[in-house]
């Protein structure tokens, strides 16, 4: 996937696929790869994606962030989770919304 960088209007893509800060300074964030903290196994919770080295799906940890739980809650009671692997779910769970095509229904 390619990031694209706003410079005076006109969008360029930024060959190490970072992204611009907020007020584009000439700064860049990294952006992280969700797949060096996600995996698809399917000895894994039947296939369904999970943080690497556990068995914790991502909508679980997704569904703990919309309950309202927070970071600390989360590595309190999943001590071997970081906060990486808490952005890499919210980035993999991005991704698939992204993708998601929905058609309205027709209504007679």
């Amino acid at each position: 996937m390619v990031e694209w960088v706003a410079v005076d209007g006109d969008q360029f893509p930024d060959p190490r696929g970072r992204v611009p800060n907020s007020n584009f300074t000439g700064e860049y964030w990294d952006v992280m790869n969700w797949r060096d903290h996600i995996i698809l196994d399917a000895t894994v919770l039947a296939g369904k994606p999970v943080v690497r080295g556990t068995r914790l799906a991502v909508d679980f940890i997704v569904g703990l962030l919309g309950q309202g739980w927070t970071e600390p809650d989360i590595f309190r009671n999943y001590p071997d989770i970081t906060h990486d692997d808490i952005a890499a779910c919210l980035q993999y769970a991005s991704e698939i919304l992204e993708s998601e095509k929905v058609y309205p229904a027709a209504i007679a």
